[in-house]
């Protein structure tokens, strides 16, 4: 009697969802101004971006994964609260977008900030109480409206605060807690 069977080999395969998640290490950003890293617990950690007459801002880089599927969505989402102990609102604003790509030039840019969209379409955030976090999507296209992002493309954003404006009526500081990047829908 012979005896035959069939073995079933699994290999790993990471198939992209119809929305992933990746968190960012908000500690490997690049400050500039006012702003600063703050470490502790609850309230306190994160970015700190006072209110007062500089313009604190953060930038900060990453590689779209290899099972990015071009023409799916690219997300940035960031929690975030402020001190302020009344309810106000504080402006959190994109300041680049930057697209490499490897063996080609990057993508021109119209503006500074193009490519960079609060998904909202405002720049404010609405604080109704006092460290209560809150989340912020912004939406990632290619800078030029043309060319399509890819898995490798290197992307780097800024974002900056302006206390100054008078759509900024927070008088405390605004933290950023958490840096996620979301692709697909």
């Amino acid at each position: 009697m012979i005896l035959l069977f069939a073995a079933t080999v699994f290999l790993p395969l990471k198939i992209a969802s119809a929305f992933d998640f990746i968190s960012q290490n908000i500690y490997g950003s690049f400050l500039d101004h006012d702003a600063y890293f703050a470490g502790g617990y609850g309230r306190y950690a994160g970015i700190r971006m006072p209110d007062g007459s500089s313009t604190p801002s953060l930038a900060l880089s990453f590689i779209v994964p290899e099972y990015f599927i071009p023409g799916e969505r690219i997300r940035i989402g960031v929690a975030w609260h402020t001190d302020a102990p009344t309810p106000c609102y504080a402006t959190l604003k994109p300041n680049f977008l930057s697209v490499a790509r490897f063996g080609k030039e990057h993508i021109p840019n119209a503006s500074a900030s193009s490519g960079l969209e609060p998904e909202d379409g405002l720049d404010t955030l609405y604080a109704a109480s006092e460290n209560t976090t809150g989340l912020k999507i912004y939406e990632i296209s290619s800078p030029d409206g043309v060319t399509s992002l890819k898995p490798f493309h290197v992307i780097s954003f800024g974002l900056f605060r302006a206390p100054e404006n008078p759509s900024d009526t927070c008088a405390g500081t605004l933290t950023i807690q958490g840096i996620g990047l979301l692709f697909g829908d």
